[in-house]
């Protein structure tokens, strides 16, 4: 993450579009969830917004680019609202044919946007990705020759790209930190401020390389090792360890570190779309009493948002 964002400060002051995919631990399962997330990032579209508005959004972003929307709108629509329309519905009678109209349509969006002025398109944590997105990443890659779009993907080494091989496709496989690769992250993190030598021996060695993680044990070295700062920041780091004891590092592990980021990634997004699916269960609840005539007993609603 530190070099995809070191990567957009280079491009600052370079007059280009940008697109950003974020896949998510919580997500795998879910049918083009980057996508999806970044369609409603575009379109402004808001959590509370209903169909009625989602649709009315979406076409005229549409209108904007100047596309028909009889091959946009039907393929899209679906995904970003409930219930369908006529005019956002889709007539093919197969999904493999709707998804493949549905890529189409997605492609035509990127190719008049790249029309206008280059995009850079980032997508992070493909290693959560989802089957569908990894098809149309897949789809995509095969047409960046006809686009004026550079892609740049992040994964973890556990993750097999399926893509490798293509001439027009670059892997690169970033190895772990040297020593004095190391050192200079510790000082890039601590602002040049001298951390003891005990202290950066023991950043370097208990890291094992991993960037991320040297650049937090390092923040934590500088807070302990600096009484001011950690008694404005961190206090209870300072009741803990003692304002002038010596500053001995916990082991961390990678894995421990890499499920806390998971975890702080994910627990917003999971929080906002569990409520957008409680609050659909809870409209279509209304609806189907409304339909049925039922009087509405007190305290459903509630129990059923319990539930």
């Amino acid at each position: 993450s530190r070099i995809v964002d070191g990567f957009r400060q280079d491009l600052v002051g370079v007059d280009h579009g940008f697109i950003y995919l974020a896949c998510s631990a919580f997500h795998g399962n879910s049918v083009l969830y980057p996508v999806v997330d970044c369609l409603e990032r575009e379109h402004g579209i808001g959590q509370d917004d209903d169909a009625a508005t989602r649709a009315a959004k979406l076409d005229d972003f549409v209108g904007g680019i100047d596309l028909d929307a009889a091959g946009i709108t039907p393929y899209i629509g679906p995904l970003l609202f409930e219930p369908i329309d006529d005019r956002h519905a889709a007539s093919d009678a197969s999904p493999e044919e709707r998804k493949r109209h549905l890529f189409e349509a997605l492609l035509t969006i990127l190719a008049v946007q790249t029309g206008k002025r280059p995009l850079l398109m980032i997508a992070e944590d493909i290693h959560w990705i989802d089957r569908s997105t990894e098809e149309f990443l897949g789809a995509l890659i095969d047409r960046t020759r006809d686009f004026k779009l550079f892609l740049l993907m992040a994964n973890r080494p556990e993750y097999a790209v399926p893509w490798s091989g293509q001439p027009h496709l670059t892997t690169l496989a970033l190895n772990r930190l040297g020593r004095s690769g190391s050192a200079d992250m510790i000082n890039r993190v601590t602002g040049g401020r001298a951390l003891p030598a005990e202290v950066m021996e023991q950043i370097v060695l208990k890291t094992d390389g991993m960037p991320w993680v040297a650049a937090v044990c390092s923040s934590f070295a500088l807070l302990r090792s600096v009484p001011t700062i950690a008694a404005r920041v961190t206090p209870g780091i300072c009741r803990a360890w003692g304002r002038n004891s010596a500053t001995i590092l916990p082991a961390p592990t990678t894995a421990s570190l890499e499920r806390q980021s998971d975890r702080e990634q994910d627990d917003t997004e999971q929080r906002r779309r569990q409520l957008n699916h409680r609050g659909a269960r809870l409209g279509a609840i209304r609806q189907q009493q409304h339909e049925a005539g039922s009087h509405h007993r007190p305290g459903a609603d509630e129990d059923e948002g319990r539930a």
